[in-house]
């Protein structure tokens, strides 16, 4: 059946892999990024323990409408074909950058506020691309690549001392494989092309991710998807987050927001090492009242890291 993450967070053991600086820490924007000092190794075996407990719910969910097996030993599957190993990188990639959401909110205590967010359950079932690649190399087909999916990358919840959802982390992830400050710039900043000029093209903004936020409502575009998983789970169990969710949908229940970016990348420029983000002021794109967080993660070998993570899941 469909789970919960239901796991104890290593929290110790994530914070000195991640070894996060404080840049900036404010009520309204904090900015973090990896040191390389006093850093130690990934912990391979809890990162897989965590991504596992991340997967659960979109595992089975998969593994159901696609008639995927599930026996726990993988010598006695009917299948070889599994969610999330059998995907393409770049696509694991992604799922792995917004795992990564998680871990970030689960391990540190965000704002200078101390906001302290959880994650009831990933919102990796709501992807519908990839339930056409799982059938496709169920029947022998090959995929280069799973199309985006829509809505929120990640929404992480904070409720009061009754269990009711006070606040939500929205969070929004990208894996590179190097990242300069170009890079960072096209994915983060609002991009024009064109010349506006009367008589040829007109200027085309492409949005950046600080863009695509600032025109988000408050209340996360996949609430209700979030909402859907959590009544597939267990209605009883989570029934408090389900009734403040509709309460917030109609309008009788208030909650703010914090914007979360995470950017993780395996190397960095030479000469230009992060943060790229600004360190004295929130970035200028992001023009809205609500709290900002940003985490700048480096994963030295992460291509590695994640193929390794990938293909010894669920094993």
């Amino acid at each position: 059946m469909s789970k919960a993450h239901d796991i104890d967070v290593p929290t110790e053991a994530f914070s000195k892999w991640l070894n996060f600086e404080d840049f900036l820490r404010t009520d309204d924007y904090h900015l973090l990024v990896t040191s390389d000092d006093e850093r130690t190794a990934p912990p391979v075996e809890l990162i897989g323990a965590y991504l596992e407990s991340a997967y659960a719910d979109a595992r089975y969910y998969y593994h159901k409408i696609c008639n995927l097996d599930l026996h726990p030993v993988p010598g006695t599957r009917t299948s070889a074909v599994q969610f999330p190993n059998s995907l393409p990188d770049n696509t694991r990639k992604g799922m792995f950058g917004e795992a990564l959401c998680g871990i970030v909110v689960q391990t540190y205590l965000l704002l200078e506020n101390d906001r302290d967010f959880d994650v009831p359950v990933f919102l990796f079932r709501q992807h519908s691309g990839v339930e056409e690649a799982l059938t496709i190399l169920k029947r022998g087909g090959t995929i280069k690549e799973v199309p985006g999916r829509h809505g929120d990358d990640f929404i992480g919840i904070e409720v009061d001392e009754e269990g009711w959802i006070i606040g939500f982390i929205v969070g929004e992830a990208k894996y590179r494989s190097k990242m300069n400050a170009s890079v960072y710039d096209g994915l983060m900043n609002d991009q024009q092309s064109g010349s506006g000029k009367t008589g040829k093209k007109r200027k085309k903004v492409n949005r950046g991710i600080l863009g695509k936020m600032v025109n988000e409502p408050d209340l996360p575009i996949s609430m209700n998807s979030l909402k859907r998983i959590l009544q597939d789970i267990d209605e009883d169990r989570f029934e408090r987050l389900i009734v403040s969710i509709e309460e917030l949908d109609i309008g009788i229940r208030k909650a703010d927001r914090v914007d979360l970016v995470v950017l993780a990348c395996a190397e960095t420029a030479k000469k230009a090492k992060p943060p790229y983000s600004p360190t004295t002021s929130r970035p200028s794109d992001h023009k809205t009242t609500r709290p900002l967080v940003i985490a700048e993660l480096v994963i030295p070998q992460g291509g590695d890291l994640i193929t390794s993570l990938y293909d010894d899941l669920y094993r």
